[in-house]
């Protein structure tokens, strides 16, 4: 239980020093994009089982974080706003990521994103899925947000998928089947054809 402990606090470390880098390496703040944090959706136990460790998953979190700074470089600034990147990792190595802005899905960054992070590599998760979220601020935004899960903050189609259920959920591992449509062999499902 110690070993298991030390391990998950060396992976939550591991992930706040990579947003300390990230960050501290943007240090001008008139930048669109400044992620400021890292979540962990899975309990700690389940991630750090889950996971391939904090030195295959920091540098994976690098290059998500620099393909959505890219993404926002040569946008017009706007106001200060914040948002999420929600992403989750099978044991298939596919990965689905979920962009909000205040709180709002963004169908088209999401999907622009995800095709930008087709040419990473995804780490191989080990059993079931992983799920986390990288927050971030643009142009200034106040990074606090509004929490909706035991102070973390979930995309809003997984909070609509979740609301018709009527209890509580697991997250990831009873979300993602509501949110993630495949089928029993882990393969994508076209949003137009039903199970």
């Amino acid at each position: 239980m110690e070993r298991t402990m030390k391990r998950a606090t060396l992976l939550i470390v591991s992930l706040a020093l990579l947003v300390f880098r990230v960050h501290a390496q943007s240090p001008d703040t008139k930048e669109a994009f400044q992620m400021t944090a890292v979540v962990l959706y899975n309990r700690i136990a389940d991630f750090e089982a889950r996971s391939p460790g904090a030195e295959v998953l920091a540098p994976f979190i690098k290059q998500l974080s620099a393909k959505a700074a890219t993404h926002w470089k040569d946008s017009k600034p706007g106001p200060g706003r914040n948002g999420l990147i929600a992403v989750a990792i099978r044991p298939n190595r596919t990965m689905k990521l979920w962009v909000d802005v205040d709180r709002e899905f963004q169908p088209d960054i999401t999907a622009s994103l995800q095709k930008e992070m087709k040419a990473v590599d995804v780490p191989q998760v080990i059993n079931a899925p992983i799920a986390f979220a990288l927050y971030f601020s643009l142009w200034g935004g106040n990074p606090k947000t509004k929490a909706d899960n035991n102070g973390i903050e979930i995309p809003q189609s997984w909070r609509k998928a979740a609301k018709g259920h009527g209890k509580p959920m697991l997250i990831p591992d009873d979300i993602l089947p509501l949110v993630w449509k495949t089928t029993r062999y882990g393969t994508d499902v076209p949003r137009s054809q039903k199970l």
